[in-house]
């Protein structure tokens, strides 16, 4: 006779991590990300969650890298030490991961790099983020005419992906000898930041057409100080993620570009690349396109958080 064991599900915070619990389980993976404040973080963090509670056997930690590097190091030093069975680190600093995949391949412990080309990785989940540079500023120039001038709000500069976005949005207006980059600052995907940098950039009088940031929330904190300054109609905004809060911007009209970085899919993917790892199976690498979103698809990328 086959003895069951009921369990409560329990979602418990220790020190910087979350562990998702659903009784005793097998198999342990820790997933750290950059910081837990990140709002499309949190959707990462939600999928994680959600598959963790669809997933028997497994115990998944999320740990909190608080945009330090010393901090996500250490949180990957005790999972090592504590031996789980697989290492998912989406990074605070890209330079610094190298050094993780190495600690956990000397403990024979399967490293997933989330957003890190890193060849030390036993696998590794992308978005080809300097692809997304180039389709968020070719849709500018779109709208733009290919002429006017261009500001652009930065991520977090030790991030790839920062440097990949910004490169593929140089790559675009190396193409348009009449656009012009006229400003350029570091917003570190902060809502408040991006508001200081472009009430700065108006009381600077810079002249300027279109303001493309890295991340939907530098995006939107530019849209507030442009409305509050009722200056919004002289200026194309872009971002890049398409959260829920920046969808509901651009169907009130209040922002023109993102692109779908899709949080969800990357999560589950760099979970499920995890399990064929500990399970001894060599995966390939994935690469998660981002897809540009304005008014006309709004409403099919709004759909996709209701489901």
């Amino acid at each position: 006779m086959k003895r069951f064991l009921v369990v409560v599900a329990a979602f418990v915070l220790i020190g910087n991590s979350f562990v998702f619990a659903a009784g005793p389980k097998e198999i342990r993976i820790g997933f750290t990300v950059n910081d837990f404040n990140d709002l499309w973080v949190t959707f990462m963090m939600d999928a994680v969650k959600k598959w963790d509670e669809r997933t028997p056997g497994v115990t998944v930690t999320l740990g909190n890298g608080q945009t330090d590097v010393s901090t996500q190091l250490g949180i990957v030093e005790t999972w090592i030490n504590q031996g789980y069975d697989a290492i998912i680190v989406k990074p605070v600093e890209i330079e610094a991961t190298v050094a993780m995949a190495k600690a956990a391949k000397a403990a024979n412990i399967p490293y997933v790099a989330v957003q890190q080309g890193i060849k030390e990785a036993d696998a590794r989940v992308l978005q080809n983020s300097v692809v997304t540079g180039e389709v968020q500023m070719q849709a500018v120039a779109d709208k733009l005419g290919g002429k006017g001038n261009v500001a652009i709000m930065m991520g977090e500069p030790g991030t790839l992906i920062a440097q990949e976005r910004l490169q593929g949005n140089k790559n675009v207006l190396a193409k348009y000898p009449n656009m012009h980059l006229v400003a350029e600052e570091v917003g570190n995907w902060q809502r408040d930041q991006g508001m200081n940098i472009m009430e700065n950039w108006l009381q600077a009088g810079i002249p300027i057409d279109a303001v493309v940031a890295s991340n939907d929330e530098m995006a939107i904190g530019a849209i507030l100080a442009l409305e509050a300054a009722k200056v919004r109609s002289k200026y194309i905004v872009a971002g890049i993620d398409a959260t829920p809060n920046a969808l509901q911007f651009m169907k009130e009209g209040r922002l023109d570009i993102t692109m779908f970085a899709d949080a969800k899919t990357l999560a589950e993917t760099s979970l499920d690349v995890a399990m064929q790892l500990i399970k001894k199976i060599k995966p390939k690498d994935v690469i998660i396109s981002d897809r540009l979103v304005t008014p006309t698809n709004v409403d099919e990328y709004l759909a996709l958080y209701k489901k």
